[in-house]
């Protein structure tokens, strides 16, 4: 059976005047029918660059110089723009990161849900609202018809983003990226944007591709992660492994930064120096300048080295591991 979303050896470049800017090297990734995968990573890591990717929606100068996006075996790769219009929304939805900033703040919400619905199914004007209205809420918004009346700015930031959430679903899609979804609301609201996404995908199984940078948001929902630094895959494993035993020596460092209630008072640990500025100029290991068991053999690029089922970490020292 043919996974839902086969990312392969997708590589991504931006021309400057300064050159050619390899932002995403060589990133490979799989996502199962009705799987949360969590893609997580510092700023500038290419999280957000490969999911736009998949829609085709990099911005220029951006482009794709190498790869497929396999979606279930059809290559999004080698259709037209037309073709993706019938993609985007249809059949694989997204959810931005400011809901805000995402929503047109001139038209009322319901009129927005409307368009989007009746861009993708061919439903006269009642069926269309009775389907609006059955979506908004089935993400637990209250009184339904007050917002579907209501303007963004009526709404408070974590209805507005349930509002995208019901946009993404709108026209059930198979796929949902959600890019960061729960960076702008407050814990609380968070906790229940999480439980509401983990909800849509067991009860619709439909397969969620969840962007962040915090492991906390990995923990709470996904069955499946990649940790990508500086444009590359570094480790990927079920989410249960990877916590309990990471490998990377990166992996364990933004571990390690997580403050922890038993050292209060202590101060957090980071991971020493920055992200390089052209990672795809690294003929070595692009964790190899801050990473703490670097030697020699790290001038070399590493590949990924299985280490148990499902579990992969691109370090020298799991080759050593695992071949003596």
């Amino acid at each position: 059976m043919k996974p839902l979303l086969d990312i392969q050896n997708l590589h991504i470049a931006f021309d400057t005047s300064c050159g050619k800017l390899r932002v995403v090297n060589d990133i490979s990734l799989v996502i199962e029918e009705g799987q949360i995968f969590g893609l997580v990573g510092e700023s500038g890591c290419g999280k957000s660059v490969t999911s736009l990717a998949i829609l085709q929606l990099i911005p220029k100068p951006g482009h794709i110089t190498h790869g497929k996006i396999l979606f279930r075996g059809d290559d999004l790769l080698a259709k037209s723009q037309r073709e993706m219009q019938q993609v985007r929304g249809g059949k694989i939805a997204m959810i931005f990161q400011d809901p805000f900033t995402s929503l047109n703040p001139v038209f009322k919400v319901g009129r927005q849900l409307l368009d989007v619905i009746r861009q993708h199914h061919k439903i006269d004007k009642k069926e269309a609202k009775k389907r609006v209205l059955s979506t908004l809420d089935s993400v637990d918004l209250p009184d339904v018809e007050r917002i579907f009346e209501s303007y963004p700015h009526e709404l408070s930031g974590g209805q507005q983003q349930r509002v995208m959430i019901a946009m993404a679903l709108i026209s059930e899609p198979s796929l949902i990226i959600a890019d960061e979804p729960t960076t702008a609301l407050d814990v609380t609201i968070q906790a229940q944007i999480l439980r509401l996404l983990r909800q849509l995908c067991d009860e619709r199984g439909i397969s969620i591709l969840l962007i962040t940078h915090d492991l906390g948001v990995i923990s709470e929902v996904c069955d499946k992660v990649t940790v990508l630094y500086a444009g590359a895959v570094v480790e990927t494993a079920s989410t249960d492994e990877l916590l309990a035993n990471p490998q990377h020596p990166y992996t364990q460092g933004l571990l390690a930064a997580i403050p922890q209630s038993a050292q209060k008072g202590q101060a957090l640990q980071a991971i020493a120096g920055v992200v390089p500025a052209n990672p795809g100029a690294i003929t070595g290991c692009v964790f190899a300048s801050r990473c703490p068991h670097v030697y020699d053999r790290c001038e070399h690029k590493p590949s990924l080295f299985t280490i148990g089922e499902n579990h992969q970490s691109a370090c020298f020292l799991q080759e050593e591991v695992t071949h003596g």
